[in-house]
């Protein structure tokens, strides 16, 4: 008798293909998620954006216009201040001094003209003397007080400013934290860039923002942060901020705007945020750069290597992709914040360079 050679059909290496698929797309899914989710984060809880930043008035032609919609906040309301200051200087004119002058002199006659009245009162000198004795002490009691006063008061207000960031509040959620950037996108490309700046504290790990949120948890997107070859007073003459270019656009992701000719022209400012202070930076250049490390390959404490980066780098850079602002003017004096994120997945690094331009204390 002959058998039936027939095999029945094997369907689990199909099943078990399709299991694979299924659970890497569940991976990828995952991974997705991971790299790209929002840290519990939110800037409002600690800067308030009602204290607005010092305004500059650009001294150059090609500045930002006092009517352009996308001026950064605080900067377009200048020109109405101007025009208040005309009526003010309308009211405060002479013409309400003289009728003051005019109607005393008329009160103080009256009783000069009753005066002669009392001849009949100098034995009873005792009692008017005790009274006006202590009238007379008064009036110079309430002149010297107003005196001691008035000089303490503008003392307070010199700084003329208060601190928008709750430095003690971020503190108390993470120590390393230092500073404070904000970049004003204006309506047409939000979100700003609103963030605190971190050190590491940790010896072992210069890079370990690069991939920990404000919890010191990991997080891919990471935080923006700087290295220990930088002093956390801005007092060096570059200061590297590092920070991802998010696909979710968190981050440094939206500092590839400035790669657009007009978005360069209309947003020219950054602002960084100390306690006890707020530093203004003028943006000079927005250049491709290639990977190498700035502070570890450029020693800026040398003057001939500043100078040649502020030419090379800032006033002439010879890339391609590349926007200078006409008209700027940066010497070794200058003190410089240069912005990098990553270009073209990582291939190369784009910089946003801000030349220090006004720092204002803070209460």
């Amino acid at each position: 008798m002959e058998r039936n050679q027939t095999k029945p059909r094997r369907k689990w290496p199909w099943l078990v293909l399709l299991i694979f698929f299924l659970l890497l797309l569940a991976a990828c899914i995952v991974w997705f998620i991971t790299v790209n989710r929002a840290d519990d984060f939110d800037p409002d809880e600690y800067i308030n954006h009602e204290i607005t930043p010092p305004i500059i008035e650009p001294d150059h032609p090609e500045g930002l216009s006092e009517t352009d919609p996308d001026v950064s906040r605080g900067v377009s309301t200048e020109p109405v201040s101007e025009s208040e200051l005309l009526p003010e200087t309308e009211d405060t004119g002479a013409p309400d001094s003289e009728p003051i002058s005019e109607t005393e002199p008329a009160v103080e006659t009256e009783p000069v003209e009753t005066g002669p009245v009392e001849t009949e009162t100098p034995a009873e000198t005792e009692t008017p003397v005790e009274t006006e004795l202590p009238t007379e002490t008064d009036a110079p009691d309430d002149t010297d007080p107003p005196v001691t006063e008035t000089p303490a008061e503008p003392e307070p207000s010199n700084p003329g400013r208060r601190n928008p960031v709750d430095f003690d509040a971020l503190k108390r959620r993470n120590s390393d934290v230092y500073a404070w950037i904000y970049i004003p996108m204006g309506s047409k490309y939000p979100p700003d860039i609103d963030y605190p700046i971190l050190q590491s504290s940790t010896e072992m790990d210069d890079n370990f923002y690069l991939h920990h949120n404000l919890n010191k948890n990991y997080q891919f997107s990471g935080c923006i942060y700087t290295q220990k070859k930088n002093a956390k007073d801005f007092s060096d003459r570059v200061t590297v901020i590092y920070g991802h270019n998010m696909l979710n656009s968190t981050m440094f992701s939206h500092l590839t705007y400035f790669q657009d000719s007009r978005f360069f022209k209309e947003h020219e400012y950054f602002y960084i945020y100390t306690p006890g202070h707020i530093l203004t930076y003028r943006i000079a250049a927005a250049i491709q750069f290639d990977t190498r490390h700035i502070l570890n390959n450029f020693d800026f404490s040398d003057d001939s290597v500043y100078a040649d980066w502020i030419e090379n780098y800032i006033l002439h850079p010879k890339t391609m992709n590349r926007a200078t602002r006409e008209g700027i003017s940066v010497t070794i004096d200058d003190k410089l914040v240069i912005l990098s994120t990553c270009l073209d997945h990582g291939a190369y690094r784009y910089l946003i360079q801000g030349v220090l331009i006004d720092d204002a204390p803070t209460d």
